[in-house]
């Protein structure tokens, strides 16, 4: 595991587990959502979207490019799935989505966040 400092909008292989319910398990990508006074506190966490493969035709989910962000297969951002993670959970970081994707996915957490 590394000890990392992330910014907003970049994105770090993480693992979940444990989860619980219909919560994203197994490893899998993370983009960064929060601010980095909060990414840079002593706390060590961060709010992060996991993202999937498997696109589910959802109107919240943030279509992220093969390539993009380090990814190797197009993605797509979920951030009903919005959770706290702690950074030990990194165990690399994998890229930055472009800001016009990180402005489309905030945009779209902060439908939920009303």
């Amino acid at each position: 595991m590394v000890k990392p400092r992330p910014q907003q909008g970049e994105v770090y292989w993480t693992d979940p587990e444990p989860t619980r319910g219909s919560e994203q398990a197994k490893p899998r990508p993370y983009a960064i959502v929060s601010v980095d006074q909060l990414n840079h506190a002593s706390l060590d966490l961060s709010l992060g979207v996991p993202l999937t493969r498997t696109d589910f035709n959802s109107s919240l989910h943030v279509e992220v490019p093969a390539s993009e962000a380090g990814l190797k297969e197009r993605g797509f951002a979920m951030p009903e799935q919005l959770r706290t993670l702690a950074h030990e959970r990194f165990t690399r970081r994998l890229g930055t989505l472009r800001p016009t994707t990180l402005d489309e996915l905030l945009k779209r957490c902060r439908v939920l966040l009303r």
